[in-house]
């Protein structure tokens, strides 16, 4: 049996969205640290000590992280509670409480979060000179047995509510298997670890696609897992129409794979595309922002993407009463509420959103609302993408920033 113990930081709010996935501290390498004006630099007491620039940061960092952070940008931009997202993860020994204090600070519900009786994960990062990263840690084999999550760190809380899976597809049925058994009826975004986009992989994918309602791979792990040449990767290759045509063709042809299921690749400096084989594609461009750190961003898309179309369904109450879900268009006003009876269990559009599109998910769900969940999660991508390690809470933007932020993004079909 894994020690453990409970992180009980909980928020009395309904759960409407949940990562699971890793908390990890990343060594990440200062690669362009501003020399100092000499080798030496003066002290306050007139002597001299070294230039000894630091080469390395350690940060916060972990798919479940990022994605969490994702998760609280889009409540930030609906005006909800940061206590209706959650966490399921597992921590370990020697997280410093600086680390922790920042976790916390997020507001966000800790109840699935354990801590266990093992040594923190961390990753040492290094970048090739195409900026691709790679990832050592301090110890894989713990990582793998103890600190992946598992069905029984979901508290009955977060059972309805929309679930991020950043994992393989073997560890996606585990849990989706579990967590339907004990009742989940939320949203379910998949996410593929990067280790298993490998041709191999592809069918196993797409059956786990089948039981998810979201697959959103970035445009390299797509092209791996069907078993396409990589090409060239960087931001400045990105505007050719070559690659703009190969964004099309590759989602094209995972989308008719994955039949009903949502396929949204995610394509770095050329934002995303929504894809379904019935409905056709949404492009939303990236965010305009400053590359610090590419890290997490993926996972901070995810996070968003999911939590944006999550606060946008209206959600049943657990005692069969009628609930109200308010919403605010990106403008800032108001929009009119609307019902549901919890007898059916049954999600519907919210009354800003017209134009209705049936089936793009499992539940109702219209062109506007998925437009706005894309343009959401482009936006805080774009904040994670200007931090090296998880967006820090003090940079948190306001609402009416976000809103203004996501407006500018203009969509394309």
């Amino acid at each position: 049996v894994t020690p453990f113990s409970l992180v009980m930081t909980t928020v009395e709010a309904p759960i409407v969205a949940f990562s699971t996935g890793a908390i990890i501290v990343d060594c990440v390498p200062v690669r362009n640290p501003s020399p100092l004006p000499s080798a030496s630099s003066a002290t306050s007491h007139g002597t001299s000590q070294p230039n000894t620039l630091p080469t390395s940061r350690r940060v916060l960092g972990g798919g479940c992280l990022h994605a969490t952070v994702g998760s609280v940008l889009a409540t930030i931009f609906h005006r909800q509670p940061r206590g209706s997202i959650g966490m399921a993860s597992r921590i370990g020994k020697g997280l410093s409480d600086d680390h922790m204090s920042t976790i916390q600070a997020f507001g966000v519900d800790m109840a699935g979060v354990k801590r266990l009786d093992f040594i923190q994960p961390e990753t040492q990062i290094s970048f090739a000179p195409d900026g691709t990263a790679s990832y050592q840690f301090n110890d894989l084999d713990s990582f793998r047995t103890n600190f992946r999550t598992q069905p029984e760190d979901v508290p009955d809380s977060y059972i309805q509510g929309a679930i991020h899976l950043f994992a393989g597809p073997e560890r996606c049925m585990s849990l989706m298997t579990a967590l339907r058994h004990r009742g989940h009826t939320g949203l379910a975004l998949l996410e593929p670890a990067p280790p298993c986009c490998v041709p191999e992989q592809l069918e196993p994918t797409l059956q786990c696609a089948q039981h998810v309602d979201i697959l959103t791979p970035n445009l390299t792990e797509a092209k791996a897992l069907l078993g396409l040449a990589p090409g060239k990767k960087g931001v400045e290759q990105l505007g050719s129409v070559g690659i703009e045509q190969e964004i099309v063709d590759v989602a094209t042809q995972l989308s008719s794979l994955a039949n009903s299921t949502l396929v949204v690749i995610r394509c770095g400096a050329l934002g995303c595309i929504a894809i379904h084989t019935q409905y056709g594609s949404i492009r939303v461009p990236a965010a305009k922002a400053a590359v610090v750190d590419e890290t997490g961003c993926g996972n901070t898309f995810c996070g968003a993407l999911m939590t944006s179309l999550a606060h946008q369904f209206v959600h049943c109450d657990r005692e069969g009463e009628q609930v109200d879900a308010q919403f605010r268009a990106p403008n800032g006003d108001k929009v009119k509420s609307c019902h549901v009876s919890t007898s059916t269990c049954s999600r519907v559009s919210s009354a800003q959103c017209h134009s209705p599109v049936s089936n793009w998910l499992r539940f109702d769900i219209t062109l506007k609302q998925l437009e706005l969940a894309l343009q959401v999660a482009s936006t805080a991508a774009g904040h994670t993408l200007q931090h090296v390690g998880v967006l820090p809470p003090s940079a948190l933007p306001s609402a009416p920033e976000l809103q203004k932020q996501v407006a500018s993004c203009i969509i394309s079909k």
